[in-house]
């Protein structure tokens, strides 16, 4: 089921007097939708309403248009022209509508809004401003609209659909922020304990050494003083030292 609340504007252009849409007021109306439907605040007000506006002259007006019910309303405006005689003052008049920032007509104040022409959805707590601004041609007015009236009457309506109050979508919970793991260290390998203090380490034993079978006196050749060295004896001396020293490293380890 729908409810439609309609609130009628009208308006009464003179020559002298210029009155436009009625749905605002002289400089600024407000337009409120609430449980009771639409309401023109201050009421009764015009939305142009201006003495001795000559040829040339631009005047502007401002329209609130607010929503304090629980519900979003679509809302539409529609212009009746109830103008008689000529010359059509409505058609001399140049209008411009803008509607949140939007043009929405911008030409004869006769040609608008001849259809309802949809200005949108309304939700709970928006608001909305419509600007309309009209001018009198300088060039183009001339003596024979002196004297000449005209009026114009604007209807908006709202509808609303029955259903739930409308609740504003509730808004995703923050993440928490990633948890950053600690980069992991390669261990690091202790060093070799050393023994306490006062404590004698263990006593690496040296390796026996080799003994090296002299052969008879006979099988040998005696070496000669001056000239070669004992090379073969060396070597084994060597031989023997290296043998300790290479043993004796792993012991260590222990």
């Amino acid at each position: 089921m729908k409810n439609t609340i309609t609130i009628l504007a009208y308006v009464l252009i003179l020559v002298a007097l210029v009155a436009m849409p009625a749905w605002a007021g002289s400089t600024c109306l407000e337009l409120i939708g609430d449980v009771d439907g639409l309401s023109l605040v201050p009421p009764g007000k015009k939305l142009f309403d201006l003495d001795n506006m000559a040829p040339g002259d631009r005047v502007t007006a401002t329209i609130m248009i607010h929503n304090h019910y629980s519900r979003s309303y679509h809302l539409w405006l529609k212009a009746t022209d109830h103008t008689a005689g000529k010359p059509d003052l409505l058609k001399q008049l140049q209008l411009t509508v803008t509607y949140k920032g939007k043009e929405i007509y911008d030409g004869p104040a006769a040609g608008f809004a001849k259809k309802s022409v949809y200005l949108g959805r309304v939700w709970p707590g928006e608001d909305g401003e419509l600007i309309a601004t009209v001018e009198l041609p300088g060039s183009k007015t001339g003596n024979d609209f002196q004297g000449v009236n005209a009026s114009v009457k604007w209807v908006f309506t709202a509808q609303t659909a029955s259903g739930p109050p409308w609740e504003p979508p509730e808004e995703p919970p923050e993440e928490p922020p990633a948890e950053e793991h600690p980069v992991e260290e390669p261990p690091v390998e202790p060093p070799e304990e050393e023994p306490p203090v006062g404590e004698t380490p263990e006593e690496i034993e040296p390796p026996p050494v080799e003994e090296v079978p002299l052969s008879p006196l006979d099988e040998l050749e005696m070496p000669k003083t001056g000239e070669e060295a004992p090379y073969p004896y060396y070597l084994l001396g060597g031989l023997a030292i290296l043998a300790g020293v290479s043993l004796a490293g792993p012991r260590k380890r222990r």
